[in-house]
C-alpha cells in the first residue's frame, strides 16, 4: 500500500474520531432540572394535642378526675406531691402518695412513692413526661396513705382524657 495511501487513510480515521467525540460529547440540557424527592414533599400535620386537666388537693383529701363516661379513659402525665413537717414536731414522719385507678378508698395501685421529713423539712415528688393510662370510665386519683400529726401534704395531677 503507498505511503500516501496510508496517510490518507489516517488522516480520515483522525477526523472521523474527532467528529463521533465532539457528537457524543456535545452538552446536554434538560427541559426541567429534577427536584428532590424529600423536598417535593410537604411535613406531615403534627396531630392536635389533647385537651390537658388538672386536679389539686392539699389536706387529707386526694386529687381525684371523676370517670369520664363511656369509653373515655383518663391518662396520667404529671404528678406532683409535696409533704411537710411541722417544727414543732419530735421525729421525722413519713407518707406514701400513691396513683390509683379509681378512687382513694377503692382504687387499683398503679405508681407508688414513699419519703420521710425531718421536723420543718419538707420531701417533694415532681414526675412528668409519664404516661399512665387507666381503666375506661373509671375516675383516677393522686392520694396520700393517711395523715400524720404535725404535718401537711398537698398533691396535683395533671393529664387527659383518651377515647
Amino acid at each position: 500500500m503507498p505511503r500516501n495511501a496510508i496517510l490518507t487513510l489516517t488522516l480520515l480515521t483522525a477526523i472521523a474520531c474527532l467528529v463521533i467525540y465532539s457528537i457524543d460529547s456535545a452538552p446536554v440540557a434538560l427541559a426541567k432540572s429534577r427536584a428532590n424527592q424529600q423536598d417535593a414533599l410537604a411535613p406531615p400535620p403534627l396531630p392536635t394535642p389533647p385537651a390537658t386537666w388538672t386536679v389539686t388537693s392539699t389536706g387529707a383529701t386526694g386529687a381525684v378526675k371523676a370517670a369520664g363516661g363511656s369509653g373515655v379513659q383518663h391518662v396520667a402525665t404529671c404528678v406532683a406531691a409535696t409533704f411537710f413537717v411541722t417544727p414543732s414536731s419530735s421525729s421525722a414522719e413519713g407518707n406514701t402518695v400513691t396513683l390509683l385507678d379509681g378512687s382513694c378508698t377503692s382504687g387499683t395501685a398503679l405508681l407508688r412513692w414513699e419519703g420521710y421529713a425531718a421536723p420543718g423539712t419538707t420531701f417533694s415528688i415532681n414526675q412528668c413526661d409519664l404516661n399512665v393510662v387507666g381503666t375506661a370510665n373509671n375516675a383516677m386519683s393522686l392520694c396520700w396513705l393517711g395523715t400524720q400529726p404535725n404535718a401537711g401534704q398537698t398533691v396535683s395531677l395533671v393529664g387527659y382524657d383518651a377515647n
